[in-house]
């Protein structure tokens, strides 16, 4: 099976996408987006992104994950292809 960066890199024809860091992250891919400078970029489920750091924090504390989500992944930039974040709606509710 390919490696979902490579994949979604492939698919995108981004070679430059950027994506989080840690590979655990990973498993919260769910696809590609056009930016606001016309490029490729991954997006990540923040709902399973909030997930894996909870986890990965061995915290219960909702608050706490967000805030770290906000401030260290979510408000990064890192150039015209830093990654997007998208909140998935379910029984349309956020």
């Amino acid at each position: 099976m390919k490696d979902i960066r490579v994949f979604l890199s492939d698919v995108s024809g981004n070679t430059e996408m950027l994506f989080l860091d840690e590979r655990m992250y990973d498993g919260a891919l769910c696809g590609v987006i056009e930016n606001e400078h016309n490029n490729m970029v991954a997006v990540y489920n923040e709902d399973a992104l909030l997930e894996i750091l909870m986890d990965m924090m061995e915290t219960s504390s909702y608050d706490t994950v967000l805030e770290y989500y906000m401030c260290n992944i979510y408000g990064a930039y890192v150039g015209e292809n830093t990654p997007k974040f998208i909140n998935l709606l379910t029984n349309g509710t956020m």
